[in-house]
């Protein structure tokens, strides 16, 4: 542990037993890091400390406050950043003897500025790692690296709409060489995290950057003249995910700065209005990196409208698709989108999609991290607008389907972990005569199963679910048997011997009706496919599951935590075609040869036991066991 570390941990101690909650706590250290990091600026002067100290507890007696405490009242006076941080502020629910021991590890520490900063970020990233629900309040190290690095300007002005713990500001700041050419902007709207951002800034030397406690979807950063939207060079985001927007629901739908002109999202998730606010807030040729979550880039409805308009705007430069479980409290898998209002002109009407969900390295439990390798090469791909099998492609605005952003849907690894074969290299390249899975048949759902069904031994439909294919079979005797009664629909549920029913989430599950007398419905779990006559059901399903069938299928699944299937989807699947008469042969010359090898290997197990049991006589024990 170096000795930034040790005085962390050891401020920490002194507070967490007395005050009531992670930003009580924060608030406590930063505010003594806060203190020695102004005395060797010589914002405070250190001897006028050295003196107090040793009478802050009598004067806790007597006027409620510690010394300490006025003298960071003084310093938000001097220092602009730290505007307002300290002036409602006390520390009278803490002991006298916990500040002085934090004031006495302050003074004995011996530290300069780069110590303090230290510090700080130290205290920042366990929070963010031992904290719970703060840490979606900073984003992690590599994450904003990765960011600042994609923008590479360090100059002009910076703009952060939900500055949260001021992590992304930083990180720019921190490249700059002359910082009278930065101005920087942020934008908090919880009061507590705001002024911690603000002492965090103030440690790392920034003293005139500007972060006001404001909600941005609905108090806009104005310009100085109040009429107007004041505009940036560069906007860099992290906005808290799926945020629902009710409670600002008329303010945003009256916005009177036009600032949603691409369209509302639905109110249960902000995730476009806060990508809204950064394409309002930049310059005619200004950039914006923003990090999303991948639900935001392919879900249907409103939000694909809101992509359409954006795409249809030519302001989406590049979508970087990152690895899940980056953040130390959320598995979430989350993407960069670039936006350039400015695009130079090989990448006009043109969006780079770069897959990097595999770039990773392992942290402790299953938490991964970027890699300075894994930020470079990324950073490389999107400066030089490489084009890198399962990488990186650059795609006409007119081919994205459907306003579908997510990299994966358009570049994947051909290089895939099959069930039945193991890791194999698919060459798409080599794929001829392929159709669609939707000409193979006529498509049909599956019914939802709700509460108003009741499993009844003695009802009149049996139902398909999820656990009821193994293996790729279909045990009859085995289902759930409902009554279900005033369904107009559920004929249309209903299957045929020979039909392939396909399940349409999770791991992919693919079966052949048998013959049966039954009343059987598939679930929602499943897609149903009435083959065409010139289809051999076996030779389908057997393509279905096979590397390449497993791959496509994969393939053109959406979603994060569960990834589904839609029909839609599956109806795009290619499938290689043959004529009816060379499927029935190909099947009819495998299924006499998978006979004769079941049989085979039916014999072998047999002879296997029988050796058993005769190991058994001549140990001993053949008398005692018994085989019933």
């Amino acid at each position: 542990m170096n000795k930034e570390e040790n005085l962390v941990n050891k401020l920490i101690d002194y507070f967490k037993g007395e005050v009531s909650g992670a930003i009580e706590l924060l608030f406590y250290v930063s505010s003594f890091i806060c203190l020695g990091y102004a005395t060797v600026t010589q914002d405070i002067e250190s001897n006028l400390l050295n003196n107090k100290q040793e009478t802050s507890c009598h004067q806790e007696e007597a006027n409620g406050e510690f010394e300490q405490l006025e003298q960071l009242k003084r310093l938000e006076q001097e220092v602009p950043i730290l505007e307002g941080v300290f002036r409602d502020k006390n520390f009278k629910q803490v002991r006298s003897d916990s500040v002085k021991k934090a004031m006495d590890t302050i003074m004995k520490s011996d530290f300069g500025e780069e110590n303090y900063k230290k510090s700080i970020e130290y205290l920042f990233q366990i929070c963010s790692e031992r904290m719970g629900k703060l840490a979606k309040e900073d984003t992690p190290y590599e994450v904003r690296k990765l960011m600042v690095d994609l923008l590479d300007v360090y100059e002009g002005s910076v703009y952060d709409p939900t500055s949260g713990f001021g992590g992304n500001l930083i990180e720019f700041v921190s490249r700059v060489e002359n910082r009278e050419n930065v101005e920087v902007f942020g934008q908090e709207p919880i009061f507590e995290i705001c002024q911690l951002s603000k002492i965090r800034m103030y440690v790392n030397g920034y003293k005139n950057c500007k972060i006001e406690c404001q909600n941005s979807l609905v108090e806009p950063y104005l310009s100085d003249k109040g009429d107007t939207i004041k505009k940036y060079d560069t906007v860099l985001m992290v906005y808290p995910f799926s945020l629902p927007w009710m409670p600002y629901e008329e303010r945003i739908e009256r916005d009177e700065y036009f600032r949603f002109s691409f369209g509302l999202p639905p109110r249960a998730n902000a995730d476009w209005l806060f990508i809204s606010v950064a394409v309002s807030a930049l310059k005619e040729k200004g950039r914006a990196v923003i990090l999303t979550t991948l639900g935001s880039l392919f879900r249907g409805g409103l939000e694909q409208g809101i992509r359409q308009n954006l795409i249809n705007q030519d302001y989406v430069e590049s979508i970087i698709q990152l690895p899940a479980n980056l953040f130390a409290n959320t598995g979430i898998p989350v993407a960069i989108v670039v936006l350039n209002k400015s695009k130079i002109a090989k990448m006009k009407n043109r969006i780079q999609l770069i897959n990097a969900s595999e770039m990773c390295e392992l942290a402790k439990k299953s938490r991964k991290i970027l890699s300075n390798e894994n930020i470079n090469r990324v950073v490389d791909l999107y400066k030089n607008k490489e084009e890198v099998e399962e990488l990186s492609k650059l795609i006409s605005s007119s081919e994205i389907m459907e306003a579908n952003l997510l990299p994966s849907k358009y570049v994947q690894s051909l290089v895939f972990d099959s069930v039945s074969f193991g890791k194999v290299r698919i060459h798409e390249d080599r794929i001829e005569s392929a159709t669609k899975l939707e000409d193979v048949g006529i498509f049909y759902r599956g019914i939802n199963i709700t509460s108003k069904y009741v499993k009844n031994t003695s009802g009149n439909y049996k139902i398909i679910n999820y656990a009821d294919v193994k293996d790729g079979e279909l045990d009859i005797d085995s289902l759930q048997t409902y009554d279900i009664q005033n369904n107009a629909k559920v004929d249309s549920y209903r299957v045929k011997a020979g039909d392939i029913i396909i399940s349409n989430k999770g791991v992919t599950k693919v079966c052949i009706i048998p013959k049966h007398q039954e009343k059987i419905l598939i679930s929602q779990n499943f897609t149903g496919i009435r083959l065409r006559d010139e289809y051999n059901a076996r030779f389908v399903k057997e393509y279905l599951q096979s590397p390449l069938g497993e791959f496509l299928l994969e393939r053109y699944k959406t979603g994060t935590s569960i990834r589904m299937i839609s029909m839609k989807e599956l109806k795009n699947v290619p499938f290689l075609y043959s004529d009816i008469k060379t499927q029935d042969k190909v099947m009819s010359e495998y299924e006499s040869e998978e006979k004769k090898y079941k049989q085979q290997l039916l014999e072998i197990q047999e002879k296997l036991g029988a050796l058993k049991k005769g190991l058994y006589e001549k140990m001993g024990i053949g008398d005692i066991v018994e085989s019933i």
